[in-house]
């Protein structure tokens, strides 16, 4: 989510040993096939250990950690300016992307920086109305890099905006715009992209309240599936969110969300869809009495995911 309190710009920096604090490790490990295993459960002594080492090596690195450099973007004086999302390749180059632009008109613009710091190509996308905003970014095959987000559709309604880009120069290769049904606020905020030039998305949608489609597009950009999953949690606390996509090894479609329960808490949800035709192959949920929240997901060795 766009940091409301933004500063004019947005930067791509390391980060300063005093930003670096503990509040809480909680690691569940799935296996492929929807189990669910917590390390921290069944090894206490292997989570304290984790813990032990994190903060040895902390204060480690804290005598020699400054930045080796700092490049900003001029992000305007939006309240809602900020980054969305970044992405680093191997060899060093970055990509950021966020929302910019005066109080009453927001762009999206995309930067990419070289290993050493200096900006190798930007990009502004304005769709000539206000309300466009980035969500996410992700590297595609065949260079390209994909950014989503939303754009203003039909009586301005919020729909699914995904730009591609080359990688290598910042050209605009193609806008895809992708709305479910008149009368619907939609938006991406996670994507990513098969061999094939397909593209799948995880956002939002609405139902009885805030539910989360995930959507297949061809290499084409058209819609070739859209999958909605609607926690069982009834309004006001019913605010079910995305948080990730991903595809596993097999190409399967691995979706991270914020899930709300009938006893209106939220829960670590992950749901796995066929890639052909968007079938649920299963569907995890994590949670104990309180509020859970994944900020992440995952693949590790040993075919495991990790919240």
């Amino acid at each position: 989510m766009v940091n409301p309190i933004a500063s004019r710009s947005f930067e791509n920096r390391k980060v300063a040993p005093e930003e670096i604090t503990m509040k809480s490790i909680t690691e569940l490990n799935i296996k492929q096939t929807g189990s669910i295993r917590s390390s921290a459960a069944r090894a206490p002594w292997l989570f304290a250990l984790v813990i032990a080492l994190f903060l040895l090596g902390t204060t480690l690195v804290r005598a020699d950690f400054s930045p080796l450099w700092i490049s900003r973007v001029p992000a305007g004086t939006s309240l809602g300016a900020g980054t969305a999302g970044i992405h680093v390749d191997p060899d060093g180059v970055s990509y950021v992307t966020g929302t910019v632009g005066s109080s009453s008109v927001n762009d999206i613009k995309t930067t990419s920086f070289a290993p050493d710091g200096s900006t190798r190509w930007t990009h502004t996308y304005d769709s000539g109305k206000t309300g466009d905003q980035a969500h996410g970014i992700a590297r595609g095959p065949g260079n390209l890099l994909y950014v989503v987000g939303n754009t203003p559709g039909p009586n301005d309604f919020a729909q699914v905006l995904i730009l591609i880009y080359d990688a290598t120069n910042g050209t605009l290769l193609n806008t895809i715009k992708y709305s479910s049904g008149p009368g619907r606020s939609e938006a991406g905020y996670g994507i990513v992209g098969d061999a094939a030039g397909n593209i799948y998305i995880v956002g939002t949608t609405v139902g009885d309240g805030p539910d989360v489609m995930t959507v297949k597009f061809n290499s084409a950009g058209v819609a070739q599936w859209r999958k909605v999953y609607d926690g069982t949690g009834t309004p006001p606390l019913d605010l079910d969110s995305p948080v990730k996509i991903l595809l596993d090894p097999a190409g399967n479609v691995l979706s991270c969300i914020t899930g709300y329960t009938a006893s209106g808490h939220p829960d670590y949800v992950v749901v796995k869809y066929a890639p052909a035709n968007g079938a649920v192959l299963w569907q995890v949920n994590w949670g104990v009495p309180g509020g859970d929240f994944p900020a992440d997901l995952m693949e590790t060795a040993r075919d495991r995911l990790q919240l």
